[in-house]
């Protein structure tokens, strides 16, 4: 029988793979509770803390006081502090660093390999997600797997840009209570003979025999 085209990525994962839990911050991060922010204040004040976001989504700086963070985008954080300190200080310079980082659950549904809730890093993203659940099953689509977000698709990721061309450009982070569906695979047909990879290929809308032949 002819294999399904993509699905051998999935099938044998190094056993050193895994959701990453380190790494650069991405400008976009949301911060949350838990979070752990690395703040270096030097000049007319000297101030060095590492300090973990509260349930409350507050951190709390000395002679300024509690200061709400949660909610706003990593690459706000110096700005935002930086204008709360400026009531109490001048002429100071100020450097801003995760640390630890806070997990978040989501929900895998559909066709998935291993379908479920995960609590995963916040640093995750909608690929991480699919390689962590075992990729789609057999009878899921490699084509359009879906993130869902308060109810509405925000992102509907093709597989085959980033087996055919590397392409990761549809990948999305994800955010707590997101839920990656993966649909039933849509249209198929089977390429044999004198091609390169002889498998059972999706169609994705309007797709042609050449462009098929493409990938």
């Amino acid at each position: 029988m002819l294999p399904i085209y993509g699905a051998r990525l999935f099938s044998t994962q190094p056993a050193f793979f895994g959701p990453i839990d380190h790494g650069p911050a991405p400008g976009e991060l949301i911060i949350g509770p838990d979070d752990e922010l690395r703040i270096r204040i030097w000049g007319q004040v000297n101030f060095s803390a590492n300090l973990r976001v509260s349930r409350e989504g507050e951190i709390y700086l000395p002679k300024v006081g509690a200061v709400h963070v949660a909610g706003l985008p990593f690459s706000a954080i110096p700005a935002h502090l930086r204008s709360v300190i400026e009531r109490v200080y001048r002429n100071f310079e100020l450097s801003v660093d995760l640390g630890d980082i806070h997990t978040i659950q989501i929900y895998v549904t559909g066709m998935a390999h291993q379908p479920g809730e995960y609590t995963v890093s916040a640093l995750n993203t909608l690929v991480d997600a699919v390689f962590a659940v075992g990729g789609p099953s057999a009878s899921g689509s490699m084509r359009h797997v879906q993130l869902k977000r308060a109810g509405k698709v925000v992102a509907d990721f093709d597989l085959y840009a980033l087996l055919v061309s590397g392409d990761k450009s549809g990948d999305m982070q994800l955010q707590p209570a997101d839920v990656l569906y993966i649909p039933v695979a849509g249209p198929q047909v089977a390429l044999m003979g004198s091609v390169s990879e002889p498998a059972v290929y999706e169609l994705r809308g309007e797709e042609t025999i050449e462009q098929l032949l493409d990938t």
